[in-house]
């Protein structure tokens, strides 16, 4: 292709620059866009999902979540802590039990969405991360405590 030879004319070069400055504002606006939409996603993400019933009585049958597999099976109801709010489900095909929050059970016969699996997911991550910090926290204590009488 022959190619037009460049204008060096004071027009031709505001031109150019204007050109070149619209293009970089685009695509400024692009990525702005796609951090925003990405941003979004992040908080659908991270949405919790209000439990569905939360007056769960010992024998109640239900949909519980389990972490491994990110899915929810039938299950029924063994055990209600009152002091923390926790409930204690054994699942019926299977026969294991796991300590759910109300928001990460369901009714039975209810229909599981993806929202749904995600605000399940994101209460157990959140849940280890507690873990997590109070556990290191106790250990920083313990050995505080262990410096202190060691000074004594």
């Amino acid at each position: 292709k022959d190619e037009e030879p460049e204008e060096f004319t004071q027009e031709a070069i505001m031109k150019r620059r204007q050109r070149m400055k619209e293009l970089l504002e685009a695509k400024e606006k692009k990525i702005k866009e796609e951090k925003m939409i990405a941003k979004e996603e992040e908080k659908k993400k991270n949405i919790v999902i209000a439990a569905m019933k939360d007056d769960w009585k010992k024998g109640d049958k239900c949909l519980a979540f389990w972490w491994e597999d990110k899915n929810f099976y039938k299950a029924s109801i063994r055990q209600v802590s009152k002091k923390s709010g926790t409930l204690c489900c054994t699942f019926s095909e299977y026969g294991n039990s796991v300590v759910l929050k109300p928001e990460q059970i369901l009714p039975e016969g209810c229909k599981v969405t993806k929202e749904i699996r995600q605000s399940a997911w994101f209460l157990h991550t959140e849940g280890i991360k507690a873990k997590k910090k109070a556990a290191a926290e106790k250990l920083a204590k313990k050995k505080a405590d262990k410096r202190k009488s060691r000074r004594r």
